[in-house]
């Protein structure tokens, strides 16, 4: 036992707090802490608690206990200390203090905060932690605005990690410190201000008082010319807004995919050949399904096949060739948008931000007994979807249901417009754009949706939405389409001639004689047409 207390007595004795009697740190807390680290030796006697604690002691402290005599135990120890440094403080002076607490230049964000604490746990009576979070806040330097972040923590963990991720944001934005001079002079350095101040006398009033830019809290310019305008408060905040964005999932909507088919008679495919590269890419997003709970392996009468896609982008896809079961689908009669509609809103507004939905439907639950129809099966085996799959053709329709009840609220007072895993935030003017941004995230995060960022628009005064240009409620035709239409190569036949109306038709509300320009080529899809392409039709062309 000897042997082991000296030993660790050595080593905490280095890494314990040590107690002066001339900070914040009080002798009650002191004690506290000493006697925690008891309970490392059951076995502890009176006079190695004694021996432990006086080699903790310092300063002020230490000069009481060189005055005192017959302090040979443990208690008597403790109790001449508590007499002497125990300073009953009210409630009231120590809420002066952390009022008066400021965080000093040489701090971190975490060592201020635990200092604040420190100092809170001087009060006989508990201050609540809503009380000391936000004295801290008000110690931070810095303009409010750059502050907004850290408001809202409930918990001293939830405030923490605000802090560090303050702390990051504002290192990599290149926000310091503010350089104004610390409160507490030296005596040479007042003597120099003195020494200056005739000098200071005869220079402008410029010189005297100095431009600060209430943008970037510089001094020298003003925020209407401010070089670095752009990462301001405004920019600050929605950057942390974005950095900070983490679904938790504490709500739920009870809708789920229910799927009803017109016969049960089993649909069931073999699996598809697949080049060798393409099962590498099929065993790959298989296995992260599996892992994140969105497939599950199973035996299932229904299987329909995988196929592999290229996207836009050049990358795959892995989806699942539901045709055949989408003929007996009784599909959900839940209205979807209209394009026309929602076009129609977007003009109302200035101001545009829209987030992309990460894999949105992934959020839909799948009902147990209708698992067994989303089967599908791989070289490697057999599997069902536990969250609703992409290509069934009633799973738009339910997910527009699932979507419209988690922004309900926030639809009927105009504020956002669900357009599938779009998610479109109407504002008229800058001053809502943070607020209402602030609002949807809130709503997206408390449901757990996974937001997409990099395909998402924010603040945009001009969006490209649904093939059409939206600026100043004005409605223009994308370029993308319209080059589209210019590019189109000659009509060779009557599936030519449909393919074309079709996709020209998507511009007829520009086109106010569009019929008539059209007729032409509309003729010729009439019955028992021939195809005939006469100078007429390539006018119309």
């Amino acid at each position: 036992m000897n042997t082991q207390f000296w030993t660790l007595l050595r080593d905490i004795s280095a890494t314990s707090r040590k107690f002066t009697g001339e900070d914040f740190y009080s002798v009650n807390s002191f004690f506290r802490d000493v006697e925690e680290n008891f309970d490392l030796f059951p076995a502890i006697s009176s006079s190695q608690k004694l021996i432990f604690a006086k080699r903790l002691v310092c300063g002020t402290a230490k000069s009481f206990l060189f005055s005192q005599r017959n302090l040979n135990t443990y208690e008597s120890f403790k109790k001449a200390l508590i007499e002497e440094f125990s300073d009953s403080v009210t409630s009231i002076e120590i809420h002066r203090e952390l009022e008066k607490r400021k965080m000093y230049k040489t701090e971190t964000l975490m060592q201020y905060f635990n200092s604040m604490r420190e100092l809170a746990n001087r009060c006989d009576s508990k201050i609540d932690e809503a009380s000391i979070i936000q004295y801290v806040i008000n110690g931070i330097d810095g303009p409010r605005s750059y502050k907004i972040f850290l408001y809202g923590a409930t918990s001293f963990s939830e405030f923490k990690q605000k802090l560090r991720t303050y702390e990051t944001v504002i290192k990599n934005m290149g926000i310091h410190k503010s350089n104004s001079p610390n409160s507490r002079h030296s005596y040479e350095s007042r003597g120099r201000d003195l020494k200056q101040q005739s000098f200071q006398r005869n220079t402008s009033d410029a010189a005297r008082n100095p431009q600060r830019c209430f943008n970037c809290n510089d001094i020298g310019h003003l925020s209407k010319s401010c070089p670095n305008y752009s990462r301001g408060p405004r920019c600050l905040s929605f950057e942390l807004l974005l950095s900070t964005y983490t679904p938790k999932k504490t709500k739920t909507v009870n809708i789920e995919l229910d799927i009803a088919l017109t016969d049960y008679e089993p649909i069931f495919h073999k699996p598809r050949r697949l080049p060798f590269a393409e099962r590498d890419i099929v065993d790959a997003q298989v296995d992260e399904w599996v892992k994140n709970g969105i497939v599950e392996p199973c035996s299932s009468p229904y299987a329909s096949q995988v196929v592999v896609v290229k996207k836009k982008d050049g990358k795959s896809r892995v989806c699942i060739d539901y045709r055949r079961l989408n003929r007996k689908l009784i599909k959900d009669n839940y209205p979807l948008p209209l394009i026309d509609d929602i076009l129609d809103c977007l003009q109302n507004a200035k101001i545009f931000t829209t987030l992309d939905l990460k894999n949105g439907f992934f959020n839909v639950a799948v009902n147990e007994r209708s698992r067994k129809f989303t089967s599908f099966v791989t070289h490697n085996g057999q599997y069902q979807f536990r969250r609703m799959p992409f290509g069934l053709s009633t799973c738009p329709s339910t997910f527009m249901r699932y979507i419209n009840a988690i922004f309900r609220h926030l639809i009927s007072k105009s504020i956002v417009l669900p357009c599938m895993d779009d998610v479109v935030i109407l504002v008229a003017n800058e001053s809502q754009a943070l607020e209402y941004l602030k609002i949807v995230l809130q709503v997206a995060c408390d449901y757990g949706l996974e937001i997409n960022f990099k395909k998402c628009q924010f603040l945009h005064n001009k969006i490209e939405f649904l093939g059409h240009i939206i600026e100043n409620g004005r409605l223009f035709p994308s370029p993308s389409k319209t080059k589209a239409v210019i590019n189109y190569p000659d009509l060779k036949n009557i599936k030519d001639v449909r393919r074309f109306l079709g996709l020209t038709g998507y511009f007829r509300k520009f086109l106010p004689s569009y019929s008539t320009i059209a007729k032409p080529l509309s003729d010729l899809l009439r019955k028992d047409s021939l195809f005939q392409f006469y100078a007429e039709q390539q006018t119309a062309f």
